[in-house]
């Protein structure tokens, strides 16, 4: 298997229950999984997680049908879903991404749970002159952007910079890299348009600042919809 060749260790499950009992005693950082599975499929694996554990491992959910959107399986929780046949370096790719992305939050400090005045602001530049946007929530991975046209569109990078103003000051500023996985060109079913935002790059300090964040928030999505 090339992720044992890339040094990985690696933990196989044949189904879903038996991958519920391995979580419970492998210190796994990434969960690879398929959408349909016996005894359990990926969404109900990942749900399940997603409300058992405080720190959940990255989910990245395989599936060979078109029944589950990208803007879907990033509102449910799991960190990207690779749709059948995918090159496997696409999935290399991946791994590496969230296992780097665990271990800074490992490493991220976490303080008591602030009083916020949630109200936040948010500066954008890319190559589409992005000049304003209301940061509508933030999950695990990335946030939900509703902007003004023109929308950017998918695979853009954006440098942001985000205000949280909260009263002691615990929080402050998210400032970062971040890449655009889906847009939402019309409002549909209450939900506005914008886009989902995934953070590639946090400096240090946003690290620390977004770990805090979600203690506010408890979002259970890596990119949340709305």
């Amino acid at each position: 298997m090339k992720l044992r060749r890339q040094g990985y260790e690696v933990f196989v499950a044949d189904n879903g229950r038996s991958a519920h009992l391995m979580l419970e005693i492998e210190p796994i950082r990434v969960v690879i999984s398929d959408v349909r599975m016996p005894n359990g499929g990926g969404l109900e694996l990942l749900r399940e997680m997603r409300d058992r554990y405080a720190v959940c491992p990255a989910v990245i959910l395989m599936s060979g049908h078109a029944d589950l959107t990208l803007e879907d399986s990033l509102a449910e929780g799991a960190s990207a879903i690779l749709q059948k046949p995918f090159p496997i370096q696409d999935l290399l790719e991946r791994v590496e991404i969230e296992v780097a992305r665990s271990k800074r939050a490992a490493g991220a400090r976490y303080t008591e749970r602030p009083e916020l005045q949630f109200k936040i602001d948010v500066e954008l530049s890319g190559a589409s002159d992005i000049s304003q946007g209301d940061v509508v929530n933030i999950g695990r991975g990335g946030m939900f952007l509703a902007i003004r046209y023109p929308l950017p569109p998918v695979g853009e990078s954006i440098r942001f910079k985000i205000r949280v103003n909260d009263v002691e000051k615990k929080i402050g500023v998210l400032e970062g890299i971040g890449k655009v996985r889906w847009i939402r060109s019309k409002a549909a079913e209450g939900l506005p348009v914008g886009c989902g935002v995934e953070f590639v790059s946090l400096t240090d300090s946003s690290t620390e600042s977004l770990s805090n964040l979600l203690l506010f928030l408890d979002t259970k999505g890596f990119i949340p919809k709305s």
